[in-house]
């Protein structure tokens, strides 16, 4: 809400916004989807990559949210300063709310390879009916709603979905939690060509089938937590480089063709952008 965006600890009125913030995941797992095509032969490789974009700004909300729909829904608002001159409130150079991108990635011919729909969005469903703020990081109303879709031509669709219908306070030890609305909610759908590459037409991938031991033993900790108590196990323990800067070079560039994306927007300047794509190492 506006009268949080200038908060110390809320890096809004620095310029960062939904991109450097939980929005570089998305691009980091991009990345390695992209990667897989080195894995293939030479006219499928990606050489060079564009994307076009545009972001949802803290100017644009007060248009779309606007003061007077503040004091219909919080009538507490209308004392606060910040609402009674929102209109007039230019919020220059804030992070962004959203980013939105497509992105085109092309071989060595110029011919497109692959493409990515990049809708990342600060600005969407949430559970805070409050207007005076808590905890910025869990308590504040934040839900998770995400959905990853990958296509490959006519052989092979994944569709990955996980939305929270609760913040995270409100967990249980429930096997509930794993289905539509619960905390850990993370299914995984794989649609496959059968006749040609073989497998299940249709399989459906439920967290609850990865960690069930965990779960009916109330041991389970949570996946996002998972995943991360494996990452330091096997950074501490096994000697694994996985997620090392080094093999971050390609999100690194999308990322700061990204940021371009946004400098381009606060300077009213409407362009494609370039997507260096980093060299193989021999």
């Amino acid at each position: 809400m506006p009268h949080d965006l200038n908060k110390e600890n809320h890096p809004y009125k620095y310029g960062y916004g939904k991109l450097y913030h939980s929005g570089f995941h998305f691009i980091d797992l991009l990345s390695e989807l992209i990667k897989i095509n080195d894995l293939t032969d030479e006219i499928k490789k990606i050489k060079t990559g564009k994307i076009y974009g545009n972001i949802f700004t803290p100017n644009d909300e007060k248009d779309v949210f606007n003061k007077n729909d503040y004091f219909n829904i919080f009538p507490e608002s209308k004392n606060v300063k910040v609402y009674q001159v929102l209109d007039t409130t230019i919020f220059e150079r804030y992070g962004e709310k959203n980013f939105y991108g497509q992105l085109n990635f092309y071989n060595f011919n110029k011919s497109l390879i692959t493409t990515a729909n990049l809708n990342l969005l600060h600005y969407g469903f949430s559970r805070r009916g409050w207007f005076k703020s808590r905890d910025y990081y869990k308590k504040n109303g934040r839900v998770r709603h995400e959905r990853v879709t990958i296509n490959v031509g006519p052989l092979l669709t994944i569709q990955i979905q996980s939305y929270q219908s609760k913040e995270i306070k409100d967990r249980t030890n429930s096997k509930e939690e794993t289905e539509p609305g619960g905390l850990e909610h993370f299914d995984i759908d794989i649609y496959r060509n059968v006749d040609i590459i073989g497998g299940k037409v249709h399989e459906k991938i439920k967290l609850k089938d990865l960690y069930d031991k965990n779960i009916q033993n109330n041991n389970f900790i949570g996946y996002n937590e998972k995943s991360r108590e494996e990452f330091l196990d096997n950074y501490f323990y096994k000697d694994d480089n996985v997620g090392d800067i080094e093999n971050e070079q390609l999100a690194i560039e999308i990322l700061y063709s990204c940021s371009k994306i946004i400098y381009n927007k606060y300077n009213h300047m409407e362009k494609i952008e370039t997507i260096k794509i980093p060299k193989e190492e021999n």
